[in-house]
């Protein structure tokens, strides 16, 4: 622990990790982001600050740094946990809270006009594990609606890889890819269109934001939308911060991600269908999406002894996953 804390002080040091009084009474708190200030997401987190600001009468006010630049993702979790960072996205979280790391990124697509209301009630569900390892969930961002697969060339059926090189992004993408017979391949998505463009990888599966934002589309123009996964985002902030802000401020911080949760939701869907709707009529994507028959056979096909696997983890369990299981089915379209 002493040497993840060194190691992350000097990385997050350069950015000014840690709150500052502002004024008398007054906290500038600092959240930390993996999307860019172009990425509607984005702007959810600005609408969050500003409630933020707004509700407390500006007491408690949040920083806001995009890109990674407060701490990389895979960093995130253990920058918040150790006190590092105030708030991050973190859904990169370790075995304390497995449960989520499990879920986050599930065979369950989840009906998105309800999305923010089963994101709410999957963290009333396991967001005492966040407490107990040194966080407190503030809000969810999705990105479900964002996730789709790119190939150099028109592919009839998305469940026949054909031994293609298909770049994964977690485990059950390797699982997918490997189930449908394809190769999977591990590379960060900086270098995915250098990938592309020599041959090691003939897929991906990745958001439409950052597939644009790369050039995906130039090497790899073909799109197929399949709805299979449920995907997560959870923001958290670090308990002791959190804990030291009044009980009213507390209550401020939680009303004002709620209001940004609400806010964000429709946007974001909007804008992922301008992007790939500017991107067909521009000619430089082909787009299709899988039926409803196809998705729900590829998704059976997925779920086969996944929940099994899931009331098997140490901090599911079979009563908590169950539960959990439950949610899911509730929600699933």
């Amino acid at each position: 622990m002493k040497t993840m804390r060194t190691t992350l002080s000097a990385a997050l040091m350069a950015f000014g990790a840690a709150a500052t009084t502002t004024a008398a009474n007054a906290t500038e708190l600092h959240l930390g982001t993996y999307v860019t200030t172009a990425d509607i997401r984005y702007k959810g987190l600005e609408k969050f600050a500003d409630l933020v600001k707004q509700k407390t009468d500006g007491r408690v006010t949040f920083k806001l740094f995009p890109s990674s630049t407060l701490a990389p993702l895979p960093k995130a979790w253990d920058a918040v946990t150790a006190g590092l960072a105030d708030a991050a996205a973190t859904p990169l979280v370790d075995a304390r809270v497995s449960c989520y790391r499990k879920v986050f990124f599930a065979p369950t697509p989840i009906d998105y006009s309800k999305h923010v209301e089963f994101d709410r009630k999957l963290m009333a569900l396991i967001g005492k594990q966040f407490e107990e390892a040194g966080a407190v969930v503030l809000m969810s961002s999705n990105f479900s609606y964002d996730q789709e697969w790119f190939f150099r060339e028109p592919i009839e059926k998305l469940d026949q890889l054909e031994e293609r090189l298909v770049r994964s992004v977690s485990p059950i993408v390797t699982k997918t890819i490997e189930l449908w017979g394809g190769s999977p391949v591990f590379i960060p998505p900086a270098e995915t269109y250098q990938a592309a463009e020599r041959g090691v990888v003939d897929s991906i599966n990745m958001g439409v934001a950052t597939s644009q934002s790369l050039g995906l589309f130039e090497v790899l123009p073909y799109m197929v939308n399949a709805d299979l996964y449920y995907g997560n985002t959870v923001y958290t902030m670090n308990k002791d911060r959190f804990d030291e802000l009044s009980p009213e401020d507390q209550k401020a911080v939680l009303a004002a991600a709620s209001e940004a949760e609400e806010w964000t939701s429709p946007r974001y869907t909007d804008w992922i269908d301008r992007k790939v709707g500017d991107a067909v009529m521009n000619g430089g994507l082909n787009a299709r999406s899988v039926s409803k028959d196809d998705r729900a056979r590829m998704v059976a096909q997925l779920q086969d002894g996944w929940w099994d696997e899931v009331k098997q983890d140490e901090n599911c369990g079979p009563e908590l996953g169950a539960e959990v299981e439950a949610l899911f089915e509730a929600y699933a379209f």
